[in-house]
C-alpha cells in the first residue's frame, strides 16, 4: 500500500516545502513507525515523491538519495523528486532540510505519495504511461496481475492476469504501466472507476492532457473505498483517513471543512 495526497489551488500558489512539513507531521501524529513498516516502507526504507510544476535545474543538490526527473506535458515542465529516506521519526523530520531548496517553490498543485522502497527508486510513482501522461496509483495494484496471490479481493477475478499473459509483460510494474496506459491515452477515465470494465482495486491521481488542456484527475474504481477529499479551501484528496483528517487540523486550524468520501472521478485544469 501507499499514501497519497494532492492539492490544488487556482487562487493562490502552494508551498511545496509547507506541504511536506504538513505531511510529515501528520503520518508522525498518527502512525508509530512499527505501523509504517509494511506500509509504506520496506525493510525501513521508504520514498516520498514529489511531483509539482517547475524547474528546479537552477537548484543545487549533492544529496544522493534524490531522484530528480522532470517531463514536459503541453509545454508545462512537470517535476517529480523522489526522497528515499529511513523509517524513523528523525528521518522524515530531515525531509524539509533536505528539500530546503525548494523553499522558495510555489505553484498551483502539489502531488505527494509515500510508498515503500522495492527494488530501484526509479520505479517508485509516479509512473508514465506509453503516450506520456503520469500516474500515481494506490490500492491492491501488484496482487491483482499475479497469478500466484492469494488476495481475497481478486478471489474471482482472473482479468488483470488475463492482461499480464495477453501483452506477455516481463514483470508486474511493466504491465501496471501498459494497464494504466490502455484507459488513460485513449481517453476512458471512466473505464477505470467502472467494475465491468476494471476490477483493479485502486486510487489513483492522473495528470494529463485533455484537449490540449492540462489537468489532474482523481479516479477511484467502485469497488475501492480509500479515498478522501473536499474542495475548500484548496483541492484536496488523500487515500488515507487519518491523515487527511491530521492533515487538515494542521493546514486549516479551526476550519470546519467536511470530509467527502464518495469518489468515482473528479477532474480539473490547472
Amino acid at each position: 500500500m501507499s499514501i497519497s495526497l494532492g492539492l490544488i489551488n487556482k487562487n493562490k500558489r502552494i508551498s511545496v516545502t509547507e506541504i511536506i512539513d504538513s505531511y510529515v507531521n501528520s503520518l508522525n501524529s498518527v502512525f508509530v513507525n512499527s505501523e509504517l513498516e509494511s506500509f509504506v516502507y520496506s525493510k525501513e526504507k521508504g520514498v516520498v515523491s514529489l511531483l509539482f510544476e517547475g524547474n528546479v535545474e537552477n537548484f543545487n543538490t549533492q544529496d544522493a538519495g534524490l531522484l530528480i526527473q522532470t517531463d514536459n506535458i503541453l509545454d508545462r515542465e512537470i517535476t517529480t523528486i523522489k526522497v528515499v529516506h529511513e523509517n524513523s521519526y528523525k528521518s522524515r523530520q530531515n525531509l524539509s532540510n533536505r528539500l530546503s531548496f525548494l523553499k522558495r517553490l510555489e505553484c498551483g498543485f502539489v502531488l505527494l505519495e509515500h510508498t515503500a522502497l522495492i527494488d530501484d527508486v526509479s520505479k517508485r510513482p509516479p509512473r508514465k504511461t506509453t503516450n506520456g501522461n503520469l500516474y500515481l496509483p494506490v490500492g491492491a495494484i501488484t496482487t491483482y496481475f499475479n497469478p500466484d496471490s492469494t488476495d481475497s479481493r481478486y478471489a474471482n477475478d482472473r482479468r488483470g492476469v488475463d492482461f499480464r499473459e495477453s501483452v506477455d509483460s516481463p514483470d508486474i510494474i511493466t504491465t501496471t504501466d501498459l494497464y494504466y496506459s490502455s484507459f488513460i491515452d485513449n481517453k476512458n477515465l471512466d473505464g477505470l472507476t467502472a467494475p465491468d470494465q476494471c476490477g483493479l482495486q485502486h486510487f489513483t491521481t492522473v495528470v494529463h492532457n485533455v484537449d490540449g488542456k492540462l489537468n489532474i484527475s482523481f479516479l477511484q474504481n467502485q469497488n475501492a473505498k480509500l479515498a478522501r477529499y473536499f474542495f475548500e479551501p484548496e483541492i484536496v484528496f488523500c487515500s488515507n483517513d487519518f491523515i487527511l483528517r491530521t492533515f487538515r487540523g494542521i493546514r486549516y486550524p479551526q476550519q470546519e471543512i467536511s470530509l467527502k468520501n464518495n469518489l468515482r472521478k473528479a477532474s480539473f485544469e490547472v
